[in-house]
């Protein structure tokens, strides 16, 4: 055998692994391996049955995976992007898993969003959570799952709101009270501040001095 034939025959042996690990569609398709597959076929070395199974353990595997997927990304995520949506409903129409098994799936996604986005309110606030549609929506599943309570959502801002109006009067020593008073995300947090007697005036005109004295170095 000459080394031309030799490594013909070798890279033809090669892309029926090729196959296994990233599809047959993509092999046919791809103008370095797709030559490959052909001289395979034509000289004997595998037949188009063999070439089918390796695509079959190829679409058995990604189905398999795309099942974690939806774990990770949710249902949705997945029945919206064209190559896992494909692999879901291999796995479906193949018996791979079930319609409840997605569906199960897809709720574990949705819990764990759901208890993350507590967490959230708790370091940028329920306003920010409420404006943003993702994690609303995270939110509400949690609200209306019986995950936690109104209450549990308001204890979370609370926090990120003492949080914050405790931030605030490090801000004023560092930048000033007039700044402070005049930035519409600070303000409120200082209002806050104030009327929950987090600080006081006194507290607030000795940050101002620091300010102040910082000025004059």
């Amino acid at each position: 055998m000459n080394p031309q034939t030799q490594d013909l025959e070798t890279r033809a042996r090669e892309v029926l692994k090729i196959v296994e690990y990233h599809g047959a569609a993509f092999v046919r398709t791809s103008p370095v391996h797709n030559p490959h597959l052909q001289y395979g076929l034509e000289n004997g070395l595998y037949n188009k049955e063999e070439v089918d199974a390796a695509d079959t353990k190829f679409r058995k595997t990604k189905a398999r995976e795309v099942l974690k997927t939806v774990e990770y990304h949710g249902a949705a995520f997945v029945r919206n992007s064209r190559g896992d949506n494909s692999h879901l409903q291999y796995g479906l129409e193949n018996g791979l898993y079930n319609k409840e098994e997605v569906d199960a799936a897809d709720t574990k996604f949705r819990k764990t969003k759901a208890r993350e986005v507590l967490k959230i309110v708790e370091d940028h606030g329920v306003a920010f959570v409420r404006n943003s549609r993702g994690d609303n929506s995270h939110l509400q599943y949690g609200l209306e799952n019986g995950l936690y309570n109104k209450e549990e959502v308001d204890a979370a801002d609370t926090k990120f709101r003492k949080t914050k109006a405790r931030e605030v009067l490090k801000t004023v020593e560092d930048h000033g009270a007039a700044f402070v008073l005049t930035s519409p995300v600070h303000n409120p947090h200082f209002q806050y501040g104030l009327e929950k007697g987090l600080f006081d005036q006194e507290e607030v005109h000795a940050a101002q001095r620091i300010y102040e004295n910082s000025r004059k170095k």
